[in-house]
């Protein structure tokens, strides 16, 4: 790679996640002129720090897969540069399209000398292991029509489907690419559940059983992947509280569930944000490849 594309490379790739953070930075203060908090309970103001460092934690596990799909496909770059990024590309996801997150990885991995077109298998890699795993939630969701169906039985199928596709996705590719899948799972398990926290806190008069509480978290997930899989919607914005909306009609209040999806871009949005100021110490790695065939 010659100097000059290095160079437009690095500023595209530096300019994405500028630009990412500028525009997250305008969502958390639209976000939080769309709904009266005063009726959030005080005890959750103080929760709040925690659950944005907890959806922090969570681009760590989104990082972590990554690199497991890169060694897979033949690339092994530093897990702190992995870290690094993916947390300074994320918060390009809310620009508008819902692909710069892509592109800035791309950019910078490129920069670093990982070879082009094995960034862009691991992007859809990463996209078919998400699909694979929040489809292993619709046993949650079920519940929602099936009325025989037990919610024990739903997280024995859950648990059973989990190790089931990870078993499967081991045999045909690789114990790498397992490790992703269950790496997203776990992402994803714990998304939703910040989810559920939230409204749970913001929904006074109603508590939640474990069946009521797996409906949320499967439908919350399915809701996500609705919205990362739409073409154009930045981080899902309106697509995924659409599909919830639809989803939990009935179950949960309105007005509890619309704050409650207000307060869940805002933890995603804090944490996103504090993800990205969190990398910016990590030290720049020079990347020594190493191939693994």
């Amino acid at each position: 790679m010659n100097a000059r594309l290095k160079n437009l490379l690095s500023f595209l790739g530096f300019g994405l996640s500028i630009f990412g953070v500028a525009f997250l930075i305008w969502r958390l203060l639209e976000y939080s002129n769309q709904y009266d908090f005063s009726r959030v309970r005080s005890s959750l103001i103080f929760y709040l720090p925690l659950l944005s460092t907890l959806s922090g934690v969570a681009g760590l596990f989104l990082a972590f897969a990554w690199q497991n799909v890169l060694s897979h496909l033949g690339m092994k770059p530093p897990i702190r540069w992995t870290i690094k990024c993916y947390g300074l590309t994320q918060t390009a996801k809310y620009l508008p399209g819902n692909i710069f997150q892509f592109a800035g990885r791309q950019a910078m991995g490129m920069t670093a000398g990982l070879p082009g077109k094995d960034l862009a298998a691991s992007f859809f890699w990463e996209i078919v292991l998400l699909l694979l795993a929040g489809t292993t939630f619709t046993w949650f969701a079920a519940l929602v029509v099936l009325s025989a169906f037990s919610e024990k039985l739903a997280l024995v199928l859950w648990i059973i489907t989990v190790i089931g596709l990870g078993c499967l996705v081991a045999k045909i590719t690789s114990a790498l690419i397992m490790k992703a899948f269950l790496w997203l799972v776990i992402y994803l398990t714990l998304s939703g559940s910040l989810f559920l926290v939230l409204l749970k806190h913001v929904s006074f008069n109603q508590s939640f059983d474990l069946e009521t509480s797996l409906i949320i978290l499967g439908s919350y997930i399915i809701a996500w992947l609705g919205g990362f899989l739409t073409p154009g919607a930045p981080a899902g914005v309106g697509v995924r509280e659409l599909v919830l909306d639809f989803l939990l009609k009935g179950l949960v209040p309105n007005s509890d569930l619309t704050l409650a999806l207000v307060l869940s871009r805002v933890v995603s949005v804090s944490g996103d944000l504090l993800f990205y100021f969190l990398v910016l110490v990590i030290r720049n790695e020079k990347i020594d490849l190493v191939r693994l065939d």
